[in-house]
């Protein structure tokens, strides 16, 4: 990575215990991304608003294009429509990276094969 050129990432990448279930998914690359101050660890579910822990939480239908474009939610696993938090997390987390000039994001995916993703950031929702 050059220098000066940071990246967000997901804060439980980064070892904090911000998960639903209060634990990390810690990856030493990503560790030292953040120790070496190449990276900014974010939350988006915290940034949001939700507690750590908390209940797990899906998207009812689509993705998450579909949530901000209002057309699909966020459910927990009680049945709580927690769609606001996500929407405010990730707008915070797009706030950070416009106001820290950051371009790119590793976040942590559901996906189980592929556990980050390497996102290039929008300009704005």
């Amino acid at each position: 990575m050059s220098k000066g050129r940071k990246i967000i990432v997901s804060a439980c990448l980064a070892g904090e215990k911000c998960r639903y279930d209060g634990k990390s998914k810690a990856n030493a690359a990503i560790v030292k991304l953040v120790k070496e101050k190449n990276a900014i660890p974010v939350c988006p579910e915290v940034l949001g608003g939700l507690p750590v822990p908390r209940e797990r939480a899906e998207i009812e239908a689509g993705d998450g294009n579909s949530v901000l474009e209002g057309k699909s939610r966020v459910i927990n696993f009680s049945g709580d429509d927690v769609t606001e938090e996500y929407i405010k997390g990730a707008h915070e987390v797009l706030k950070s990276a416009q106001k820290q000039n950051v371009k790119r994001a590793i976040l942590k995916s559901k996906n189980i094969i592929n556990r980050m993703q390497v996102w290039e950031l929008p300009r704005r929702f």
